[in-house]
């Protein structure tokens, strides 16, 4: 089944792309609509496809990024859909691809959704990823990283302090 899938959302996306290549906008996009729930699984085996989904959603912002976070948004819905169906390392590791890409569109967004979606994480493994994400962009501020490192005892304690909540405020606004 997990074949299949991944075969059937490949070949969805060729098919999303050659509409799109001939003008045929809106059975393109109802496509890609489509293929976020297809890529999150079929029935019951809804967990183990995800990781499809984030594909999809890093090919869909090579041509049309503006509306990114409106799939993000989407997305992020989604797996907190599985939830209760989901294995929680599954659902960890969507909410973490999901922030890393958040990354491309938004430091601050990406840092927002680190904090916001600490309880779905793992969060070493979440702070690595979106570090080196930082790291990785083209247009790199090495500050998002710094703010990161800097507010580490706020990942420990889970709250703010006269240290860590300036740094944190600081690296949004940027």
């Amino acid at each position: 089944m997990d074949e299949e899938t991944t075969a059937l959302v490949a070949k969805l996306i060729s098919c999303a792309e050659v509409y799109g290549y001939c003008g045929l906008e809106r059975e393109a996009i109802r496509i890609w609509n489509e293929l976020y729930m297809l890529a999150c699984g079929i029935y019951y085996r809804k967990d183990y496809q995800f990781n499809e989904a984030i594909s999809v959603l890093h090919t869909t912002h090579k041509y049309h990024p503006e509306k990114s976070l409106q799939r993000l948004t989407k997305l992020l819905s989604l797996a907190h859909q599985l939830e209760d169906v989901a294995r929680s390392r599954t659902l960890a590791q969507a909410i973490t691809s999901l922030i890393v890409f958040s990354c491309k569109l938004s430091t601050g967004l990406a840092l927002e959704l680190l904090s916001r979606e600490d309880t779905w994480v793992y969060r070493e493994e979440t702070i690595k990823s979106v570090t080196r994400a930082f790291i990785e962009l083209p247009s790199s501020n090495l500050w998002y990283v710094w703010a990161i490192v800097k507010t580490m005892n706020k990942w420990d304690s889970l709250t703010y302090d006269d240290e860590t909540y300036s740094t944190m405020q600081h690296s949004r606004q940027l």
